[in-house]
């Protein structure tokens, strides 16, 4: 029986033993996995702020911007006033007036017929610009025909 218990503890004892390896092992494992997980955020970070600060962008996402220079675009970039045009609900007499994007005032209203003031737009813009079109689409959302 003697033999038989001090059997077991020996057993035991290696068991205690092998856990104790096994703890050490992955507590060790763990200890390196966190400085590797932590390495390679500072590496992201870095990495991150590095662009932020230099604007960088992948070549696949560079933007290229085609800017407009006709007249009515630089003389609005020089004084930032432009002309605003609205139609009338029966389409026969228009408003024009001049807004101010420094101030945020309006200005030299008048009423026409938009015959004329279109007749005026055509002849005056041959060429019409993108920012021309994506105004004139907006503007035509709202008109009621």
């Amino acid at each position: 029986m003697n033999a038989a218990l001090g059997i077991l503890r020996r057993r035991e004892r290696e068991l205690l033993a092998r856990r104790r390896k096994a703890e050490g092992r992955a507590s060790r494992e763990r200890l390196r996995n966190s400085r590797i997980a932590l390495a390679c955020f500072i590496v992201l970070a870095a990495a991150i702020t590095f662009g932020v600060r230099t604007t960088w962008v992948p070549p696949a996402v560079k933007l290229t911007l085609n800017v407009a220079t006709d007249p009515d675009s630089r003389r609005f970039a020089e004084n930032h006033v432009g002309r605003l045009f609205f139609d009338s609900l029966d389409g026969a007499i228009c408003r024009e007036m001049w807004f101010n994007n420094d101030n945020g005032r309006f200005s030299d209203e008048r009423s026409m017929r938009c015959d004329d003031a279109r007749l005026q737009e055509s002849s005056a813009n041959a060429l019409q610009t993108d920012a021309q079109a994506r105004a004139l689409s907006i503007r035509s959302g709202f008109s009621l025909r």
